[in-house]
């Protein structure tokens, strides 16, 4: 046959080396540069696959002789009128490769498990906490000398943000509050630093401070209270606190402690409202000035 090959593939071939296509239908393809022709639909309900196994030459988007050509890439499909687009994330309505995000409880992070009495409102907390948990027989270091400073506000005094950050253990959680902070017979002494180790501290934390009266007129405090989950050994969240103890915040400490552990406030929201501003959250908490 002149500028013309007739190639044909028979249905049993085609449906014995692709299973999972039943073909009713089976092309002819033309090599002399001439237009193809469209292949019939088959009956209809059958699945055709156009083009399968079929030798076309490169005029007709087939390769070497004896090969079969490149499939057609697959038809984009529309979805149906009022329904959202789908996307990679395979959220409907996502933006597609975009990133996604989930809804958080309406609730916020001060949440409380239903039923249980209301807590006090506390303020807003400055945002996520750093989460460390350092060797606690290592003495850590402190900022450098005087660099730092404690500022008074009406009830109290507050340390400085930069140096004392305040900082979480990350080993305590939600999720374990009654294996933890919350178990009977007490957590603290569990975690708590030795005597050897918080003595250096101690004399480290006043010089960072620029404090140099004697030791007994402070406290070395853990910023996040190790009752909240706060880091044991982490230099971030320790700082010379005037006065001895107990004092007006180690009374905040037990009571946020107490709505923790009732489940009347998240471990997160306490953590949160004592490392910005103890002496608000004491307000907040206790309906009096710190005394």
């Amino acid at each position: 046959m002149t500028g013309r090959t007739r190639l044909t593939a028979t249905a049993p071939t085609c449906n014995r080396l692709f299973p999972h296509r039943r073909v009713r239908h089976v092309r002819r393809r033309r090599t002399d540069g001439r237009a193809c022709p469209t292949p019939r639909p088959a009956r209809a309900g059958t699945a055709t696959y156009v083009g399968l196994l079929l030798l076309a030459s490169p005029a007709c988007g087939g390769g070497a002789a004896g090969r079969p050509g490149p499939l057609p890439p697959p038809r984009a499909t529309q979805p149906p009128a009022g329904s959202a687009a789908p996307s990679r994330t395979g959220i409907p309505g996502a933006a597609p490769g975009g990133p996604t995000e989930v809804a958080s409880s309406p609730a916020g992070p001060g949440a409380r498990s239903p039923g249980a009495a209301a807590a006090p409102p506390l303020p807003a907390g400055k945002g996520l906490l750093l989460a460390e948990d350092p060797p606690h027989d290592v003495a850590q270091r402190f900022p450098p000398a005087r660099s730092c400073r404690a500022h008074a506000v009406p009830g109290g005094v507050l340390p400085n943000t930069n140096c004392t950050p305040g900082v979480t253990d990350p080993h305590i959680t939600q999720a374990n509050l009654a294996r933890t902070v919350c178990r009977p017979g007490g957590y603290t002494g569990s975690v708590r630093p030795p005597a050897s180790v918080t003595g250096r501290e101690k004399t480290r934390a006043l010089a960072a401070y620029g404090e140099f009266g004697p030791p007994g007129d402070y406290e070395l405090d853990h910023l996040v209270p190790l009752a909240l989950g706060g880091s044991p050994n982490s230099a971030r969240n320790l700082w010379p606190e005037p006065s001895s103890s107990p004092n007006p915040k180690d009374t905040l400490e037990a009571a946020l402690h107490d709505l923790v552990c009732a489940r009347r406030l998240t471990l997160i929201a306490g953590q949160q409202a004592i490392a910005t501003n103890w002496v608000t959250a004491y307000r907040a908490t206790l309906g009096r000035d710190p005394t």
